[in-house]
């Protein structure tokens, strides 16, 4: 079972670090697991010209956020971990990007 797991905290020791590696240890071996510091991926902003839309793909070049959304898909479950505070501006960004590809 390809499981992917991505992190939407930038604190690399801070809850939501330590709840998804609680989570992930938990999972009985032989699982591949991915792990994915969204706040690390090379992304570009949404520069809202809808083109995606009519194409259903966005125009932009390929950046980190195109590869991990096709990573997304081909997952069979993901865990997404980010502060209870707000949804972090990196994820935010990333799960923008990704829902067009």
């Amino acid at each position: 079972m390809k499981i992917l797991v991505l992190n939407g905290s930038s604190r690399p020791n801070g809850t939501v670090v330590s709840l998804l590696k609680s989570v992930t240890e938990s999972l009985p071996a032989g699982h591949d697991l991915e792990w994915i510091d969204v706040c690390k991926l090379n992304m570009k902003y949404c520069t809202t010209c809808m083109a995606c839309r009519e194409k259903e793909k966005c125009i932009l070049p390929e950046d980190d956020a195109h590869i991990v959304g096709k990573k997304i898909q081909n997952a069979d479950a993901l865990v997404i971990g980010t502060p209870t505070r707000c949804l972090s501006r990196m994820l935010s960004h990333f799960l923008v990007n990704c829902s067009i590809n």
